[in-house]
């Protein structure tokens, strides 16, 4: 099954300017993954440097999110 963008994540691609900004997806969940969606919101956006980002288990802890963050 492949993941895509929620509506919002999208939409908020759409009505923004990332131009010259770094983007760096990330989602929490018991099962899903990234997927196509950070190819897709950055098709979407038009903009900005877009990077595959990190899938967290919707119990990762806020130092797990943390160590992986600085390493960006």
């Amino acid at each position: 099954m492949w993941r895509v963008p929620s509506a919002p994540d999208e939409r908020f691609a759409i009505d923004n300017d990332f131009t010259g900004k770094r983007v760096v997806t990330l989602c929490t969940s018991t099962s899903s993954g990234l997927g196509q969606s950070s190819q897709l919101l950055a098709q979407a956006a038009g903009s900005g440097e877009w990077r595959g980002g990190q899938h967290f288990s919707s119990e990762a802890s806020k130092d797990e999110v943390r160590t992986w963050a600085k390493t960006l």
